[in-house]
C-alpha cells in the first residue's frame, strides 16, 4: 500500500478512500526472465506485461481501489499479487497486503421543550437520537440532562406535531422492555433497552415529560456518543430552554353548576373559584367565560368576591369578566346565573373558563356540565282519543253512541294504554325522533278486548303525523254484532 487520496481526512481508510497500490516483481535470478506478468485483481489497472527483466531487475503495477461498505463490515482490506514468465510459469504469489478499514458515523441529537411552564403542571417535549451515515455507529450510548430533583420524569413515544420539526419524521419506534433511570441528583437520565448499533440514516424519537419546577427558568440536554470514528462531532449534543413565568404560573380554577339537569327558561348559577398558589400576586386577572349554545348571561347577576370587589363584567361570546386580583395564598370567587333559551337540544351543555393576565392563559381550562332533556310542554307530545260504540258506522261518535271501555292499545314503539269507563285512553311524555318535521306513529286497537264480531268503522291501526307540544287525537270506531234470536232467548 502506497497510498490513501482519505477523501474525508480522518487520517485513516475509511469508506469511499482510495487506496494506490504498487506490486513489485524483481528478477532474483540468474537468467533474464521473458514474458512477466504482474497481476492483481483488487485493483485498476489489474495486471502488467514486460517483454523480459534482467537479472535483478523489475516489472511494477500501480493501480487503485475505492474501499467498500462491505470492507467496513469486513474490518480490512486485503490485497493479494502475484506473478508468472515464461521461465517461471507459477505463479508466484506476493504475501497478502491487509488495511485496517475504520467504519465512519456522524451521530446526532435533537432535544425541544415547550417555552413556558408553570410550576406544578406536566411539561413536555421531543428528543431525537440518530446517525447520518454514511456507516453504522456501533456501542452507541444515550443520555439527557435534566433539572435536579423532579417529580413525574416519563419517556413515551414521540408528540405530534412535535416542537422541532426534524423530531416529527419517521423514525424508529421505541424497543420494547426499554426502561430508564433518572437521578433526581444530579439530573442525569441513562437508558437501557436501546439499540447499542445503529444504522446509517436510522433515528430514534421520544417524548418526554414532568412536573414543572418551581424555577424562573431550566435547561434541557440530550447527548449521543459511539465508538465508530465520526466525521462530525460538533453535533452530538443539544439542549433546550423553557421558561417560567412567576407571576403567572401558579393560578388554578375551578368551575361549577349548581344544577345537574335544566330545561328551557331555567337559570343555572356557575361559580368559579380562582386560587392563586404562586409567590406573587396575580392582579388585573381576566376570566374568559365560553357558554354553550342557548345558554345566555342574566345582565346584573354577576359577583365577584376578590382583594377589592371591583370586577367588572364584559358581556358577549366569550363573556369576560376582567379586574380581578388575587393575593399570594388567597382565592377569589365569581358567580353569575345563566339562562337556558330556547332551541336547545337533549345532550350536554359544557361551559369552559380560562383565567389570563395581559392576554397570556395563566391556568388551564376548567369546565362545568349541564344536562338538558326534554322538555315536557315545549318538546314532548302526546296522543289522545277515544274508542267508542259506532252504532251507525259513519265513523264518527255521534250523541248516544257510548265509549266502550277496558280495550287494550299498543304503539310500534311498545307503548300500551287501556280505555276508562267512558272509552278514553292517551300516550303521554312522547320522544319524537325528529322534533323539527315531527314522526309519524302508528297506534292500533289490539281485537281480543272487543266482543268477538265486532267491526271496525275507522282504520285499524291508525296512523298520524306528530309534531312536539300538540297533542294528536287518535278515534277508533267500533260496531258490535247484532244480537241473535239465540242471544235474545238466553237474555230472557
Amino acid at each position: 500500500l502506497t497510498g490513501n487520496a482519505d477523501g474525508d481526512g480522518s487520517g485513516t481508510v475509511t469508506q469511499g478512500d482510495v487506496l494506490t497500490y504498487t506490486v513489485t516483481a524483481t528478477n532474483s535470478g540468474n537468467v533474464v526472465l521473458s514474458n512477466v506478468v504482474v497481476s492483481d485483481n483488487l485493483i485498476t489497472p489489474n495486471s502488467k506485461t514486460c517483454a523480459s527483466v534482467a537479472v535483478g531487475g523489475t516489472c511494477v503495477l500501480v493501480g487503485t481501489y475505492t474501499v467498500t461498505a462491505a470492507d467496513v463490515t469486513a474490518g480490512s482490506v486485503t490485497n493479494n499479487a502475484s506473478v508468472t514468465s515464461t521461465q517461471v510459469p507459477g505463479p508466484t504469489a506476493a504475501t497478502p497486503v491487509v488495511t485496517p478499514v475504520v467504519g465512519i458515523a456522524d451521530v446526532y441529537t435533537l432535544i425541544s421543550i415547550a417555552p413556558l411552564g408553570y410550576v406544578g403542571e406536566p411539561i413536555a417535549g421531543n428528543v431525537l437520537f440518530g446517525n447520518h451515515g454514511p456507516d453504522a455507529a456501533a456501542n452507541v450510548v444515550y443520555t439527557m440532562q435534566l433539572p435536579v430533583g423532579l417529580v413525574g420524569v416519563v419517556f413515551d413515544q414521540p408528540i405530534t406535531p412535535a416542537p422541532v420539526a426534524a423530531i416529527n419524521r419517521a423514525g424508529l419506534a421505541i424497543p420494547v422492555g426499554m426502561t430508564f433511570t433518572y437521578n433526581p441528583v444530579t439530573g442525569v437520565v441513562n437508558f437501557s433497552g436501546l439499540p447499542g448499533t445503529l444504522p446509517a440514516g436510522a433515528s430514534l424519537g421520544m417524548a418526554y415529560r414532568f412536573t414543572t419546577p418551581n424555577l424562573s427558568r431550566f435547561q434541557v440536554s440530550s447527548l449521543i456518543s459511539t465508538t465508530t470514528t465520526e466525521s462530525s462531532s460538533v453535533n452530538n449534543a443539544e439542549a433546550a430552554s423553557a421558561i417560567i413565568l412567576q407571576a403567572v404560573r401558579a393560578v388554578t380554577i375551578q368551575k361549577q353548576a349548581n344544577a345537574d339537569n335544566v330545561t328551557v327558561g331555567q337559570f343555572v348559577r356557575y361559580t368559579i373559584v380562582v386560587h392563586n398558589i404562586g409567590n406573587l400576586p396575580a392582579n388585573g386577572l381576566e376570566l374568559v367565560d365560553s357558554p354553550a349554545s342557548g345558554l345566555e348571561i342574566v345582565p346584573g347577576s354577576l359577583t365577584v368576591d376578590d382583594a377589592d370587589h371591583a370586577g367588572v363584567l364584559i358581556p358577549g361570546n366569550p363573556v369576560r369578566i376582567t379586574g380581578i386580583d388575587v393575593a399570594v395564598g388567597g382565592t377569589a370567587t365569581v358567580s353569575y346565573l345563566m339562562r337556558v333559551g330556547a332551541g336547545i337540544s337533549s345532550g350536554e351543555l359544557i361551559n369552559t373558563a380560562q383565567a389570563f393576565i395581559n392576554g397570556a392563559p395563566v391556568s388551564t381550562v376548567a369546565s362545568a356540565r349541564v344536562h338538558t332533556g326534554s322538555d315536557p310542554v315545549f318538546d314532548q307530545s302526546r296522543i289522545l282519543g277515544k274508542v267508542f260504540e259506532d252504532r251507525n258506522g259513519n265513523g264518527w261518535q255521534d250523541p248516544g253512541e257510548r265509549g266502550i271501555p277496558g280495550v287494550r292499545l299498543v304503539t310500534v314503539e311498545g307503548l300500551v294504554s287501556e280505555t276508562d269507563a267512558e272509552g278514553r285512553y292517551h300516550f303521554e311524555g312522547l320522544n319524537l325522533s325528529n322534533n323539527e318535521r315531527g314522526q309519524n306513529f302508528i297506534v292500533k286497537v289490539d281485537p281480543a278486548t272487543l266482543p268477538k264480531g265486532s267491526v271496525f268503522t275507522t282504520e285499524n291501526p291508525l296512523i298520524r303525523r306528530v309534531t312536539p307540544a300538540l297533542p294528536v287525537r287518535f278515534d277508533f270506531g267500533v260496531k258490535f254484532p247484532t244480537p241473535t234470536n239465540a242471544d235474545d232467548g238466553a237474555k230472557q
